[in-house]
């Protein structure tokens, strides 16, 4: 029981990970243009769907190493803060990660 209630952090990190890696891909193409002209590169182009599920491969490790990293921060409060910093860590841990991810592939 002890390990399944410890699972619950590295778990919340990683869900609030990816649902910032999402969050960024929707807005990419603001910050990473490359994408939106891909006629203007001499390279084919690479498909969205393989650029998403590459970015969240490579964010996944960050997010659940967040959501551990966080759950040992709060020395005071409850379970609830653990998850709290839990899920907040796991998203900024990510969110580095996936920006590489998401300029790398966003074109040459």
């Amino acid at each position: 029981m002890k390990l399944l209630a410890n699972l619950r952090y590295p778990l919340a990190g990683w869900i609030a990970g990816i649902l910032t890696v999402l969050a960024l891909t929707a807005i990419w193409p603001a910050f990473f243009p490359g994408i939106s002209n891909e006629q203007h590169y001499d390279t084919p182009p690479i498909a969205t769907s393989f650029i998403l599920i590459v970015t969240l491969v490579i964010a996944t490790p960050a997010a659940i190493i967040g959501g551990f990293i966080g759950s040992r921060l709060p020395r005071e409060g409850g379970s609830t803060e653990q998850t709290l910093v839990a899920v907040v860590v796991g998203a900024i841990l990510a969110v580095p990660f996936a920006c590489m991810s998401l300029w790398l592939l966003s074109g040459p």
